[in-house]
């Protein structure tokens, strides 16, 4: 369901200018491709590079605060244990394809 809507939804954010989480990527792209002559890719790569780094320390703190024994339910361990197992074991084609239809 999420995959169906995701489309909507960044449709939502642009017209109404608001932003995602970290950033929207839209408009300093836009602006980059929209100035004649320069492509501003410094201040652009570094905007990516910020965000990205920013992005897996949130991951980090996110995965710390979940192993924090008692955080989630006894059974989560399994569960979380089989889906990382099946995961790991998808072909590349398959990995990319599920990313694409918005699964796991």
């Amino acid at each position: 369901m999420g995959a169906l809507v995701f489309a909507v939804g960044i449709v939502f954010l642009v017209i109404g200018r608001a932003e995602l989480f970290n950033e929207n990527f839209f408009d300093p792209a836009t602006k980059a491709v929209d100035q004649s002559g320069s492509w501003m890719l410094s201040s652009l790569l570094r905007l990516w590079i910020i965000t990205l780094v920013l992005n897996l320390v949130g991951g980090v703190l996110f995965a710390v605060v979940f192993s924090v024994d008692g955080v989630l339910s006894s059974g989560s361990a399994g569960a979380l244990s089989t889906v990382a197992k099946e995961l790991a074991h998808r072909g590349t084609v398959t990995t990319f394809a599920s990313a694409i239809g918005g699964r796991s």
